[in-house]
């Protein structure tokens, strides 16, 4: 089951708003390998508590972009016989971007977060 209960669970299930992420983040879910499937993905609930959660089906060169601020998503044993590469990044837009409490400092500009428009 997704409960983020089982053994060997990489990602225990959650959303990035438990951790303190800034509600205007958004996820993307970029694999490099052939394909991601059944355990070897990121299993992700369709809405907010929906439960009804599902693996990203992806094929090398596809991207999914999705709510990981209040969709709950893990990532569970990997049972299959491939291995999953990717990349899993958050951008924020500058208009969304407000300063966290210092008490969550690792979501600071500067640390966790870079503007764009400094590189």
């Amino acid at each position: 089951p997704i409960d983020g209960r089982n053994p060997g669970t990489l990602a225990g299930l959650h959303t990035d708003e438990e951790y303190g992420h800034p509600a205007g983040e958004v996820n993307f879910f970029l694999p490099v390998t052939p394909h991601t499937y059944d355990t070897n993905s990121l299993f992700v609930e369709g809405d907010a508590m929906r439960g009804d959660f599902k693996p990203f089906e992806l094929r090398y060169g596809e991207m999914m972009m999705w709510n990981g601020n209040s969709c709950r998503h893990c990532s569970p044993r990997n049972v299959s016989n491939r291995t999953r590469i990717s990349y899993d990044f958050r951008v924020i837009a500058g208009s969304e971007w407000i300063d966290p409490p210092k008490k969550k400092g690792y979501f600071q500009l500067g640390s966790y977060y870079m503007d764009a428009n400094s590189v």
